[in-house]
Parts: C-alpha cells; structure tokens; sequence
C-alpha cells in the first residue's frame, strides 16, 4: 500500500446510541440506516431497539465497500473522517497526518485523561440475503478489527479462485485473557467464511430466492424459504445431492446449500429429527474432509437443528 491524499468528509450525528458511539457514526456513514450491527458480551445487536442477531447467523459480506481510516470524534459524535476502501490497495494518513495535535486541547475521558479525537476505524459493510437489508459493521476495538482482519486475510486466500462471487460470513464470537488480569476475558466477534454467492445477489437484493442462506432476522429463516421451493419440485434426491456437497463447492453444490435443501426436503417428509441430523453431520464430514478438523461440530449440529425446525415450521409437520 501507498499513501495517497484522501478526501475527509464531515457532519455530525444527531441522538448518537449512548451504548455505542461507534454505531452512531455508523447511522451517519449510511444515510441515517438502522441495521447498524453492534458487538456486545458476546452478542450482535442491530437497529436502536437492539434487535438481537443470533450467533450462527449468516450475511454477505461486501468486501469491496470495506473501509479502514479514521474518524474523529468530539463531544460524544462524529465530526470528520477520513477513511480509504481496501480494494483500492491505498493506505489512509498516519495520525500524525490528521492535525489535532494539542494534547492539552482534546478532550479528557473518565479518568481525567487526554482522549485523541482521531480514532482508527474499520467498516465491514454485510447484507441479509434474504431481505435484502443492508447492515455496517463499524468498529474502532482492538477485537473488532481484528475480527475484520482475520477475515480479509482468509478472504485474500480465495477470491480470486471466485470470480464473480461474494463471501458469506457466519456471525461467532470468541473471547481473550486481557492483558490487565482485572478486565479477565474479553469477548470478541468472528466472522467465519462458510460459503460463496454470486455477486449479482447482492446488487440484485434476490439473494434469498436464489441462494437460500439463512437470514440474520427473519423468524421463519431461509430454510423456509428453501422448503417453500421445493415443495413446488419434484422430491429432491437426498443421495445425489449428498454425494455431490463439496466443501466451498459452487452453488447447489456448497455445503451450506445441500444442509438447507436435504434438510428441507426430509423435514417435509416427517423424517425424524435426530435421523435427519445424523445423516447431515456424516455427509458433512465427509465432505468438509481435513478441513473439519477445526470445525465446531456441536455448532454444526445445532445450525442443522435450527434449519430442520425452521422447515417444520414451514410445512406444519409435528417435530
């Protein structure tokens, strides 16, 4: 990366979320959106209301408006940014490049100490497949960046094996022993690369009648939306379509896809709970191969469990 002269845009925030400054800022950088998805104790959160987005939720994430610069703050709201797109390969200014220099004219956090207005921001920008909704993640925590960090580094790996395709993140949270024994363990998000769409899903807003990716928001989910599909289909051949799953295989084929449409499929048929989820975790396995060996199969499990309840759901059949 080079350094290069960026454009600092300003404007402040009317009614910043208390809880989360970050978000505020993040209201601001989107027009004055909603889905603002905060990290908190483990948890995602969006909207003012805190409409809780549960762990194991999956969204597309569009890398090419990911962002990384800086955004200054005073009196509790955003004043000015500075920030440049990662795709573009450019680096933003240093700090020392932001003026604001005068420790003795910052303002002091609660401790009485000096606080830099400049803080040092990333912005992953995620869609809900199904719904369409745009969503920013938006955070200036040493977890949160990291978080986006290790997720552009195994982004890096593979895209352009896919071209024309967006990666689809699983919402995780992990934790950390801090440094300062007194603050203990520390929660931070994940977001894990589980699965590949075609780019045209999130320009066209139809990812969910495409792709079928479990929604972060929606209570009936896209395994509903799946199963709707299929009950307008001739009955899937759940052999073939398990000997088919490859691990980030195209389309149909991605283990995501195969788990939503076996799932389904079987769900509608009044196959019973525990037999679907068997079958599902040994063909996933075998699919996932040496990758699996770092997988978390009681999460695996219980995302299987959720799309067969979601399915029943939908078809009205007792569980």
């Amino acid at each position: 990366m080079s350094n290069v002269p960026t454009t600092q845009t300003g404007g402040a925030v009317a009614n910043p979320d208390d809880d989360n400054p970050y978000a505020a800022y993040g209201e601001q950088a989107t027009g004055g959106a909603r889905n603002i998805i905060k990290f908190r104790k483990g948890r995602y959160f969006y909207s003012q209301d805190d409409i809780e987005i549960p762990v194991g939720a999956r969204l597309i994430a569009n890398m090419a408006g990911a962002k990384v610069g800086w955004v200054r703050w005073w009196d509790g709201r955003p004043t000015d940014e500075v920030m440049v797109r990662i795709a573009d390969g450019l680096a933003p200014p240093r700090r020392n490049e932001l003026g604001d220099d005068d420790r003795g004219q910052w303002e002091t956090d609660d401790r009485g100490d000096p606080k830099d207005p400049w803080q040092f921001t990333n912005h992953l920008p995620l869609k809900g497949p199904e719904t369409g909704d745009a969503f920013l993640f938006a955070t200036s925590t040493r977890g949160g960046i990291g978080a986006i960090g290790a997720f552009a580094k195994t982004y890096g790996t593979a895209y352009r094996q896919r071209p024309g395709k967006l990666p689809v993140v699983e919402l995780q949270a992990s934790d950390y022993a801090h440094p300062n024994k007194a603050y203990g363990r520390v929660d931070v998000p994940v977001f894990e690369l589980v699965d590949w769409v075609p780019e045209v899903d999130l320009l066209s807003g139809e990812a969910g009648d495409q792709t079928g990716i479990e929604a972060a928001s929606e209570s009936e989910g896209t395994t509903g939306a799946a199963a709707r599909r299929l009950g307008l289909k001739p009955a899937l051949d759940v052999e073939q379509a398990l000997a088919a799953m490859t691990y980030l295989g195209d389309g149909e084929t991605s283990i995501h896809q195969t788990q939503l449409r076996v799932s389904a499929s079987l769900a509608s048929r009044d196959v019973d709970v525990d037999e679907i989820v068997a079958l599902l975790l040994d063909a996933t396995r075998a699919a996932a191969g040496r990758h699996g060996a770092t997988w978390n199969w009681k999460r695996e499990e219980d995302a299987i469990r959720r799309m067969i309840a979601s399915a029943r759901e939908k078809f009205g059949n007792e569980a």
